[in-house]
C-alpha cells in the first residue's frame, strides 16, 4: 500500500521497484543484530543449519524479489504488463521455493533438536460426531 507512494517520491526503478525491499531489509538486519548472542549461544549443529535456513528463506524473501522486482520494472512496471512477463513467473516461483525451502529445513532442525533433547510430545486427536460433542477416536 505504501509502495506505489514511496516508488513515486524515491522514483525508484529495477531492483527496488517494490521498495517495501528496503525496510524489510533494515528490519532483518536489526533482527540478525538483535538476536546474536541467542543465536551463538545455540548448540553448534543446531546454529549452524537455523543459520542455513535463514539465509535459504532471506535469499528467496529478498535477492529473489530484488530480481523479479527488476525484471517487472524492465519490462512494463506494474501497469504495463511486468507482472504477467514470463521471467517474473519464473523469479516468484523461484522466490517461492526457496522460501518454503527454509522453512522446512528450520522446521526439520527444531524437530531434530527435540528429538536429540529426548523431549517426548503426545497427540490425541478428537473427532466430532454428528451431534457437535468431542469423541475420542479409537487408537
Amino acid at each position: 500500500m505504501l509502495s506505489k507512494p514511496l516508488r513515486g517520491m524515491l522514483h525508484a526503478s529495477g531492483a527496488l521497484y517494490f521498495t517495501w525491499t528496503v525496510p524489510y531489509l533494515v528490519l532483518t538486519l536489526a533482527f540478525a543484530i538483535s538476536y546474536r548472542r541467542f543465536y551463538f549461544a545455540l548448540p553448534r549443529r543446531l546454529r549452524l543449519l537455523l543459520g542455513a535456513a535463514g539465509v535459504v528463506y532471506v535469499f528467496g524473501a529478498l535477492v529473489l524479489e530484488l530480481v523479479g522486482s527488476a525484471i517487472v520494472s524492465t519490462h512494463g512496471g506494474l501497469d504495463g504488463g511486468g507482472l504477467d512477463d514470463w521471467r517474473h513467473a519464473i523469479a516468484y516461483t523461484c522466490e517461492e521455493f526457496f522460501e518454503m525451502a527454509g522453512i522446512v529445513l528450520a522446521v526439520y532442525t527444531l524437530l531434530c533438536h527435540v528429538e536429540a533433547q529426548s523431549i517426548t510430545a503426545s497427540l490425541r486427536v478428537l473427532s466430532a460426531s454428528r451431534d457437535g460433542s468431542a469423541r475420542r477416536t479409537p487408537a
